[in-house]
Parts: C-alpha cells; sequence; structure tokens
C-alpha cells in the first residue's frame, strides 16, 4: 500500500503541474482580451515573404501608427525567434507599425544552406525590408539581435532611424563559452516560466546550426563598432541580467555616447518578454522622438 502511495506522487505532481499550467494559460488569453478590448494591445499577423529565393516569416501589425513615427523592426537573439517578442510587440503596436522577422534560419523562416554571420544576417534584414517595402525603420533588437541591428545601421545608416539595444551582447569581458554559459544558466530564475517552452521549441528547431552561431556571436566585436554609430541609441537591461551586466552597459552608453542605459526592476536577460510593459513604457517615447519620461 505504502510502495503505491509514494508511486502515485510523482504523477499527482505531474498532473497537478499540468492542470496549473493550463489555468495560467486561460487566465492569460482572458486578460489578453480584455487588453485588445481596451486598446492596450493589438494582435500581430503571421505573414511570409520571398526574399532571395529564400521565405521569411514576421509577425506584423499595421494601421495604428502616430503620423511621423518609424516602423519599429524588432530582431531576436541567438538560436530562437520573433515569438518571445510578441509581448512588446503587441503593446507598441498601438502607436507603431511593428514588424518582427525571424531571421533566415531560424523560427517559421527558410533555413538557407549555410547560416550567415552577423553581417549576412543584417544583410538578409535589409533585404527583407526592400521586400516588405520599408524604407526606413527604427530597431529594437534584443541579445546578437543587438549585433544584428548595429551591423545593419554601420552598412546601410540612410535606412535606419533609431535604435534601442536590449541586453547587447557579448560583454567584452567575457567572451569565453564557460563565461557566456554559466551567466545563462545564472539568469533563468529572473524570466517568466512561460518563456522556457518557447525557448526550448526554437533551440529545438535551430539544432545544430546553434553551435557556429554562438561562436559568431562570440567573436563580433561590438565594442569597436558601437562608436562609429551616427543612430540615436537606447540601451535596457534588465536588473538581474548577469549576460550583459550594468558595467558593460555603462561602457557601451560611453562607447555610444549615449544616455544612461534604462533598468528595468525584477527581471533578467530577456526583460523584453519578462517584463514586457515596462519596456514597452520605456521606448515607446525614444521611438516617436519624443523626450523619454
Amino acid at each position: 500500500m505504502t510502495n503505491t502511495i509514494h508511486w502515485r506522487w510523482p504523477l499527482y505532481a505531474l498532473l497537478g503541474a499540468g492542470a496549473a499550467l493550463a489555468l495560467h494559460r486561460t487566465r492569460s488569453r482572458h486578460h489578453r482580451q480584455r487588453q485588445m478590448q481596451h486598446g492596450q494591445i493589438r494582435e500581430l499577423q503571421s505573414l511570409r515573404w520571398e526574399v532571395n529565393g529564400q521565405h521569411m516569416h514576421a509577425r506584423v501589425a499595421t494601421g495604428a501608427a502616430r503620423l511621423g513615427t518609424l516602423p519599429a523592426v524588432m530582431i531576436h537573439g541567438l538560436g530562437v525567434s520573433g515569438a518571445y517578442f510578441i509581448p512588446a510587440a503587441q503593446r507598441l503596436a498601438t502607436e507603431f507599425d511593428v514588424y518582427v522577422p525571424d531571421l533566415p534560419g531560424h523560427g517559421l523562416s527558410d533555413t538557407p544552406e549555410v547560416q550567415p554571420d552577423i553581417p549576412g544576417l543584417a544583410q538578409a534584414l535589409i533585404d527583407w525590408m526592400d521586400c516588405t517595402g520599408i524604407a526606413k525603420a527604427c530597431l529594437v533588437a534584443h541579445s546578437m539581435g543587438c549585433q544584428v541591428a548595429v551591423e545593419a545601421a554601420l552598412r546601410h545608416p540612410g535606412r535606419i532611424g533609431r535604435l534601442v539595444l536590449i541586453a547587447p551582447v557579448p560583454d567584452p569581458a567575457a567572451r569565453s563559452t564557460l563565461q557566456q554559459v554559466g551567466r545563462f544558466a545564472m539568469g533563468g530564475i529572473f524570466e517568466r516560466p512561460s518563456l522556457v517552452p518557447q525557448v526550448i521549441k526554437d533551440y529545438l528547431r535551430m539544432g545544430s546550426r546553434f553551435v557556429p552561431e554562438f561562436h559568431d556571436m562570440l567573436a563580433y566585436p561590438i565594442e569597436a563598432k558601437l562608436p562609429d554609430i551616427a543612430s540615436p541609441v537606447m540601451l535596457i537591461r534588465g536588473e538581474h541580467d548577469a549576460i550583459a551586466p550594468q558595467s558593460w552597459l555603462n561602457e557601451a552608453a560611453r562607447l555610444l555616447r549615449a544616455a544612461p542605459p534604462v533598468v528595468i526592476p525584477r527581471w533578467g536577460h530577456a526583460v523584453h518578454y519578462s517584463g514586457a510593459d515596462q519596456v514597452a513604457a520605456a521606448i515607446r517615447p525614444f521611438l516617436g522622438g519624443l523626450p523619454s519620461a
């Protein structure tokens, strides 16, 4: 009898966790519906474009932009897709045309025969903008996506308005694989649990191509590129982000001759997901060309 009870406890725990997750998803769905009814968020469409013979996928919301604002293009990080930008994008879409592409080889975009390096991803972004008819855009980028945004701004300065760099990488003081893995492991407790299944799904889809992209990310000399950016830049990090620490963001601000980084309390590296409300509120005035509050 005792053994039967012991055997059942893991099953009960698993069923309880599943029920809790289902309840959380139901509540989240109802909360999103209320937000849409009150005009606090807008839904995104899933669209595809053919770019240089390959299809690129993006999540898009247009039609509610304030007069005179540029579109906001949101660029995801290493190995993932644009899906984790959805919460922030939905909030920004009430005032801006918003585009969240999956870079080549990521998410729902086609996989090229050879995974592009950082300059290649930047060029793919510009080519995709050509196909969508976006003449000029502000870029909102996260983690490795900041490298893509920086490269695009340097190679095509006339196409890029303002830049928002959220948790740019790598910290020059932590360029080894061991340091990066250690910092990544430290930060998981400061993210929303709902981020985990999305990231795992994206990593599994990326497969072995993750490894060369990781090394491209580590090798990219972002600190040498920042001083040459002509666009206005805003820096953001989560309070508990071990991957993009305060010391590195302060140095990035110095190199850019930009304002001090905005620090969002409570959250870690994926602050744009976990703290979507705070991040959207912080960057909305900057994207609109207004003074920050």
